[in-house]
C-alpha cells in the first residue's frame, strides 16, 4: 500500500483498514511504502509489483507513471472506487 503519514490523515485510516484486512488474507504479501519510495521503486524495478494499492491522490501520480514506463497512457487498467 503506497501512503504518506505526514501529508493525509486518511493515509492512517488506509493503513489500519489494509493491516486488518491482510490478517484474512495471509498468503497475500503486504507492503507497505511512502509514496516518494514506490515511485523510485517503480521505475528501478517494475516487475516486483504484481498490484499497487493507493489513495486517489497517488493513484494518479503513480498510473502517469506507469504510462511512461509502458509508452502509452492508453495502454494501462486503472480503476477509482467509490
Amino acid at each position: 500500500m503506497v501512503f504518506a503519514l505526514k501529508l493525509l490523515q486518511s493515509s492512517i485510516l488506509w493503513r489500519e483498514v489494509v493491516n486488518d484486512i491482510a490478517k484474512i488474507y495471509p498468503d497475500v504479501e503486504i507492503n507497505h511504502m511512502y509514496i516518494d519510495n514506490a515511485t523510485m521503486q517503480l521505475i528501478k524495478d517494475p516487475a516486483q509489483f504484481d498490484v499497487l494499492l493507493c489513495s486517489n491522490i497517488f493513484g494518479d501520480i503513480i498510473s502517469d507513471e506507469c504510462a511512461i514506463i509502458t509508452g502509452s497512457m492508453r495502454l494501462l487498467p486503472s480503476t477509482s472506487l467509490n
